[in-house]
């Protein structure tokens, strides 16, 4: 199947469709924090964002990114330790190794 941008707060991201889904139809990336990245404030299509949480787990660490664009939306990125603090602004967009990006049509609530 081949790769859709997905409109975010920060522009586009490409995912791979799990399902049939239409243009305009409401949905879902998800995206594995293998997937994602600590990028350059500025890069394009990045996502700002807050480090609340960060967890070690050897020579890389999980971080837990609340994004400023839309409130209570959170990621969690897959780095190396000591890439950010908690606290840190930072800027978040697709990395280039892990599985691709995975779109879902959203349940209707």
């Amino acid at each position: 199947m081949p790769g859709l941008p997905a409109e975010l707060g920060g522009g586009a991201w490409d995912g791979v469709p799990a399902e049939d889904i239409s243009d305009g139809d409401p949905a879902e990336l998800v995206v594995r924090p293998e997937s994602l990245a600590l990028v350059p404030s500025g890069t394009s299509g990045a996502l700002s964002g807050r480090v609340e949480e960060r967890r070690y787990a050897g020579p890389v660490t999980y971080y837990l990114i609340a994004l400023t664009a839309q409130e209570g939306a959170e990621v969690e990125v897959l780095a190396p330790s000591g890439a950010a603090a908690e606290g840190d602004t930072v800027a978040v967009g697709p990395g280039t190794s892990g599985p691709a990006a995975r779109i879902f049509k959203r349940e209707a609530s």
